[in-house]
């Protein structure tokens, strides 16, 4: 096969990495509360650069996230308490 596209064919190797962790725990606290936690952590790491023949940099992202929730019911109504912290 010949073309002008034939010098990008093949295969290559990018040192691109990723790394991701999900941990859910649900407990029923009584007949009428469920309590909900979820952990999740993701990472990922990229040489990049700038462009324009600057040096390459190492792109490096790491997200963990951390989510509590209370659902209950009293009477004819549920409610739904929420918490979630994400740092990036």
């Amino acid at each position: 096969m010949t073309g002008p596209l034939q010098v990008l064919s093949g295969t290559f190797n990018p040192p691109f990495r990723e790394s991701n962790l999900l941990g859910k725990v649900d407990h029923q606290l009584g007949a009428n509360a469920m309590l909900f936690y979820r952990y999740s952590y993701f990472a990922n790491f990229l040489p990049a650069t700038f462009g324009f023949g600057y040096s390459v940099y190492a792109n490096k992202d790491y997200t963990r996230n951390h989510e509590v929730k209370l659902d209950f019911n009293t009477g004819n109504f549920t409610h739904s308490v929420r918490y979630s912290y994400l740092k990036f």
